[in-house]
């Protein structure tokens, strides 16, 4: 199952009479389509061979693109037949189309793409999660007391240790520059304290925004694992597709930083200027997502985006980089110093030139050049392909992380730029990296935005010249393919990262001897793991059960409970009144027990408590229990207990039973009485029922054996069968003495003995 996200602008795509005689784009309930038309009035009734020609004079010749004299065009001359009941005929087409086509220019740009669900999404439509989803996995690995408690201050997520900037300060490298050893292992607090210290002295900026190149994708792949070494992280997954042409040009160009640079603007505009081949524009854009209740929708909206012309880029902004533009102070590059990072920075006129050839001869390949005979086998849309409403190739060329704090994207904290790279799935065997985020604190909530920025070969064509033959139109029509870089919306995901929560206690009961109104608790950790449905007694313990579900990546209603870390107190509830269902113990808790030492009498964390409870004898109470850890995660609750400190005259017991939430009954009843009590049956429970005895109302009962006494739907009486004693129902009357606590009780049977009579 997949979601897909169509682009286009319709405004321009449908500009085109002849084409819209065709057939339309336009917002359906499937989101952006293609409609062909029915009834076609003016029918197209031949193509033409494509060939590929090199012009001087084409009608795409932009005046700005001083770098290019000459432009790559494809030509087809297509023939067009009008139709009887055509608004115009052969001459008053052709002067239609000479006064409203000729000399102007059409684009054809219309995107999709397709991408697995996210893990959030897997869940709700209730399909097991894969390892091809996408996503963010909120992961929490270890306990480390000490940096838990230092990271609680920290507001600054810049002082947090990032893995890769340790990885740069800690590997080995040998004389060629490969990676031979890995040496991060410090402690986590320590990395932490110092550069809380160090930033006292200088702002640490530089990991705001960082950028990594699709050279070091394979190194964010391979060391992967060290995030392993950090209490807890994040790991946003993205598909990286091999096979890409174009990002394979920018990465064997080394100019892939370049690019990055001039799109998101990452220099100081005041100085270095804005480059003229990126503009913003107003797209049509259609998703369609499953929500929360695995609802598949569709979303059709106006998304204004910063695109680029790659090879206008190529021919006017490009050469501005030949001598290097310092990056900003609040961004890096991570990983290994690669070309691709140096050329953007540093001067370097030799290489940046052969940098520039490869570029542009790799993206004139990939729009076509060559025999002409190869047109059509290239991923190029000839004019046919558009009037058939086909999409545009297209691939993701890079990605934005934006990582905010809370569940909106109001408070932006880092941001992350990815290059795709070709030859990822290749060498490692996978379509997707994950970028590991340990710069990030317990139980806050994170929203990482994921944008894809995509780079479609997209078609500007124009009619040149028309021609009447026959009583049909013969148009020239030249098509220019261009690479065209949009910024989509991918994904987006706000989560928190949590631990597992603890297992209930376990539990023991001890009685004080001569102290009838006191019992002891002993609360102990309970070690091991088990898969529960979570109990949650209020909206917050709900939302942490369902985050917790997710961060398991569970859809079967349960989560793993688990002693991760020891128990920091455990809580006591009790009632007075019987209890309907746990959610009534939520605003009756008694107290909490603390397992922490006092620093007085202990300095030590202990996995176990007692506690003293005093308690009214003679009266049930009804206690619930449980552990709260290290993070203030709750268990589930324990069984209830019912529990009784009975005490007759000084002597007394405690009575113990595990309580179910089973409905009260509501034939038990209690009463006040003085001195006299009379119980007895109703009378209609004594009446001889004959239906039930199979007998006539008019007849006697002499001589029958099968007798049933009592018209109430319940009876007392066991019905007869023969002569012999029959039991029926059997009740218990407890007598409580008001002064003295003390009962009697009074055991009532209900029996049946058929007598046979004189007569029988």
């Amino acid at each position: 199952m997949t979601k897909k996200t169509t682009i286009t602008q319709l405004g321009n795509i449908n500009r085109d009479p002849l084409r819209a005689d065709q057939g339309e784009w336009g917002l359906t309930d499937e989101g952006i389509e293609f409609t062909q038309n029915r009834t076609v009035k003016y029918v197209i009734t031949d193509y033409g061979s494509p060939t590929r020609t090199v012009s001087q004079t084409s009608v795409f010749q932009n005046p700005l693109q001083l770098g290019l004299a000459l432009t790559e065009v494809v030509r087809q001359t297509i023939t067009v037949e009008p139709q009887p009941d055509a608004d115009l005929n052969a001459e008053e087409f052709l002067q239609f189309v000479r006064e409203n086509s000729i000399g102007k220019s059409f684009d054809y740009f219309v995107a999709t793409n397709s991408t697995n669900l996210t893990y959030e999404e897997s869940l709700s439509t209730g399909i097991d999660p894969t390892d091809d989803l996408l996503g963010v996995d909120f992961e929490y690995s270890y306990l480390d007391t000490e940096y838990e408690r230092i990271l609680a201050d920290v507001t600054d997520h810049n002082l947090i240790p990032s893995m890769y900037e340790l990885l740069d300060d800690t590997l080995v490298v040998d004389f060629e520059g490969t990676i031979v050893e890995n040496k991060l292992t410090a402690p986590t607090s320590e990395i932490l304290t110092d550069n809380i210290e160090r930033a006292l002295l200088m702002p640490r900026t530089e990991l705001t925004n960082q950028i990594i190149t699709g050279k070091n994708n394979d190194y964010v792949r391979e060391y992967e694992a060290n995030k392993f070494l950090f209490p807890m992280y994040c790991q946003i997954n993205m598909p990286f597709r091999g096979g890409n042409k174009v990002s394979s040009a920018l990465m064997n160009s080394d100019l892939s930083a370049c690019l990055i640079r001039d799109y998101f603007g990452i220099y100081d505009s005041t100085v270095y200027g804005a480059p003229i081949a990126s503009q913003g524009q107003g797209f049509d854009y259609s998703y369609t997502y499953y929500d929360a209740t695995g609802t598949r929708r569709v979303d059709n909206a106006i998304v204004n985006s910063t695109t680029l012309d790659l090879e206008f880029w190529i021919s006017n902004d490009l050469g501005g980089w030949v001598g290097g533009i310092p990056l900003p102070e609040d961004y890096s590059f991570f990983g290994p110093d690669s070309d691709e990072a140096l050329l953007s920075q540093e001067a370097n006129p030799i290489k940046f030139q052969n940098g520039v050839s490869i570029l542009e001869n790799s993206i004139d390949n990939f729009l076509g050049a060559g025999p002409p005979a190869s047109v059509r086998n290239r991923r190029v849309l000839t004019f046919e392909n558009m009037i058939n409403g086909e999409v545009c190739y297209s691939e993701i060329l890079m990605y934005k992380v934006v990582k905010y704090l809370g569940e909106g994207i109001d408070t932006p904290i880092q941001t992350f730029y990815f290059m795709n790279s070709q030859d990822l799935e290749s060498e490692l065997n996978r379509d997707k990296i994950s970028f590991i985020d340990t710069q990030v604190k317990y139980n806050q909530t994170y929203t990482y935005s994921v944008t894809a920025i995509q780079a479609v070969l997209a078609n500007r064509y124009a009619y040149t010249e028309a021609n009447l033959r026959q009583n049909v139109v013969e148009i020239e029509v030249e098509t220019k393919p261009y690479v065209k870089l949009v910024e989509l919306p991918y994904f987006q995901v706000s989560g928190r990262i949590l631990s597992d929560p603890p297992l209930s206690p376990e539990l023991n009961f001890i009685p004080f001897r001569g102290k009838t109104d006191l019992i002891l608790f002993h609360m102990n950790t309970n070690l091991g793991t088990e898969d529960l449905e979570p109990v949650s007694l209020n909206l917050q313990e709900a939302e942490d059960a369902q985050q917790i579900a997710i961060n398991q990546r569970r859809n079967d209603g349960l989560i793993t409970f688990q002693t991760d870390d020891y128990n920091r107190a455990y809580n006591i509830y009790r009632m007075a009144e019987r209890p309907v269902s746990y959610q009534d113990f939520e605003r009756n808790l008694l107290t909490s027990v603390s397992t922490v030492g006092d620093g007085l009498g202990s300095e030590k964390d202990a996995g176990s408590a007692n506690i003293v409870i005093k308690q009214v004898t003679n009266k049930k109470y009804y206690y619930m229990f449980r552990s709260v850890d290290v993070h203030g995660l709750l268990s589930n609750p324990s069984e209830v207990y019912e529990i009784e400190l009975y005490n007759d005259g000084g002597a007394g017991y405690p009575i113990i039973r595990k309580y179910d939430f089973t409905p009260i009954d509501p034939k038990t009843s209690t009463k006040s009485a003085r001195k006299l009590i009379q119980i007895v049956p109703r009378i209609s429970q004594a009446f001889l029922n004959t239906d039930a005895s199979n007998l006539d109302p008019s007849n006697s009962a002499a001589g029958k054996t099968n007798i049933a006494l009592g018209l109430e739907d319940e009876p007392l009486f066991a019905a007869t069968s023969g002569y012999g004693v029959k039991e029926g129902k059997k009740f218990k009357i407890r007598l409580t003495s008001r002064s003295t606590g003390k009962k009697v009780d009074i055991n009532v049977d209900f029996n049946t003995n058929r007598v046979r009579s004189e007569i029988e």
